[in-house]
């Protein structure tokens, strides 16, 4: 009798042991279930999460394409307007320098033109004087002078030394000159050796020099 009791009891409490075990059993369960739902639940959130990133970026690619295709563009106009003002700013520079340059020439000239002022008016002056001293002889005043220095050279060379002595004395004396001039230069010669004064005679002659002929 005593042993079925103890058999009782010790069935009884195993069966106390094995629903506590169950329940502690199914609590845990219960309890794993909702967290492993939640980390299937983020798993999937995840990778619908990437799967949207990549379609964005399928659906940007075109937009991101164009970027490069602007920037390119941004960068080649930017390397060209470089150039360009580096262009602009050589010629710059060789404009001033061609302008400095000029300048300088401008300024060189002026001094020269100072310079030069003084001896060009000298031979302007010098030439004047020599314009003024030159015997001249018109063409119509040649054909009317050539006949009467004729009739002097048919003459003996003391009665033409004698004409053109008188006609220098008398104030003719550019006259005299001219016919001279007119003669040929051997007969003009033995007349200037037929005057007595030798000095009037080189005098003659040198006047000679000053005659300046219209052709």
């Amino acid at each position: 009798m005593f042993k079925n009791k103890k058999l009782l009891i010790l069935i009884g409490v195993a069966i106390v042991f094995f629903g506590a075990s169950f329940g502690i059993s199914m609590i845990f369960i219960g309890s794993a279930k909702p967290k492993a739902a939640k980390a299937q639940q983020a798993t999937s959130a995840d990778s619908l999460g990437w799967d949207m990133v990549r379609e964005d970026i399928k659906k940007n690619r075109p937009i991101e394409q164009e970027l490069e295709v602007l920037i390119k563009e941004l960068r080649h106009k930017t390397s060209v307007l470089k150039q360009k003002e580096k262009a602009l700013e050589q010629r710059a520079k060789r404009m001033d320098m061609t302008e400095d340059m000029l300048k300088q020439q401008a300024q060189e000239l002026d001094l020269l033109r100072s310079r030069l002022a003084t001896p060009l008016n000298e031979l302007k002056e010098e030439r004047r004087r020599l314009l003024q001293a030159l015997i001249r002889i018109t063409k119509t005043e040649a054909d009317n002078l050539k006949k009467i220095a004729a009739k002097y050279q048919s003459m003996d060379t003391s009665s033409g030394a004698a004409i053109i002595l008188a006609m220098w004395n008398n104030n003719q004396r550019d006259d005299a000159v001219k016919i001279l001039h007119l003669m040929e230069d051997r007969r003009a010669g033995k007349i200037l050796a037929e005057i007595p004064d030798r000095k009037l005679a080189a005098l003659l002659f040198s006047e000679m020099k000053r005659i300046d002929q219209e052709n």
